[in-house]
């Protein structure tokens, strides 16, 4: 895992040219199943152990490795974050997320807009509200003159409605996009102290997307 996100997001010349999975070629062809297989609920691998394997490596709790990459004299705990956020999503911007459980944890946190927050009360609040409101198409709001935006940040919380505006955050789409979705949706589901922030997303976005045509109107 250690040797996938270091050679991952950053350069190595540790291997040869045709190697079959840290070649350019092997990057660019094996790279997208092996982020989506380092995602999945049932290969997480916790953070305790990959920072003793840090530790391990660099025989001192503050690794140098990637040095070009990241600042000097980062804690382990925020090198591998970063470096896990930059290895799952490398245009997501990095904030301090806290500790985390596994690789699936950092990535759902980094999708949030205050990770470190309490998720109890605002997970208590939402399992009062109602599940029967109806939500229309992107296609109906559009016709009720609702217009859209992007919203200013990726995180799936970053969702507004004000004066007749509302603001989505950019998604890019993919071959791994719905099984990665479905991992954090499962994670969410077993772990429910942690929110269901995605989950919400998730259900949103469901809801107002019925057709290509809705699809269409927010890529336009």
């Amino acid at each position: 895992m250690l040797e996938i996100l270091r050679n991952s997001t950053g350069i190595s010349n540790d291997y040869v040219t045709n190697d079959l999975i840290f070649s350019y070629h092997g990057k660019l062809n094996f790279m997208p199943d092996l982020k989506r297989d380092k995602l999945m609920l049932q290969n997480q691998l916790p953070m305790l152990l990959l920072k003793k394997l840090v530790y391990v490596e660099t025989g001192k709790e503050k690794v140098t490795f990637l040095l070009l990459i990241f600042l000097v004299s980062i804690r382990s705990e925020d090198f591998l974050n970063k470096t896990i956020v930059k290895f799952c999503s490398p245009s997501q911007r990095f904030r301090n997320i806290g500790p985390c459980l596994h690789v699936l944890d950092v990535y759902r946190k980094s999708l949030l807009q205050d990770p470190l927050k309490k998720s109890r009360d605002l997970m208590h609040k939402h399992s009062k509200e109602s599940t029967g409101d109806i939500i229309r198409s992107v296609m109906e709001l559009h016709e009720a003159e609702i217009r859209f935006k992007v919203s200013k940040t990726r995180s799936v919380e970053d969702i507004k409605f004000r004066g007749g505006v509302l603001s989505l955050p950019i998604v890019v789409v993919d071959d791994t996009t719905e099984t990665t979705f479905l991992n954090l949706m499962a994670y969410e589901r077993f772990h429910f102290e942690v929110g269901r922030e995605v989950t919400s997303y998730i259900f949103f976005m469901d809801n107002i997307i019925d057709s290509a045509k809705d699809i269409n109107l927010l890529h336009g």
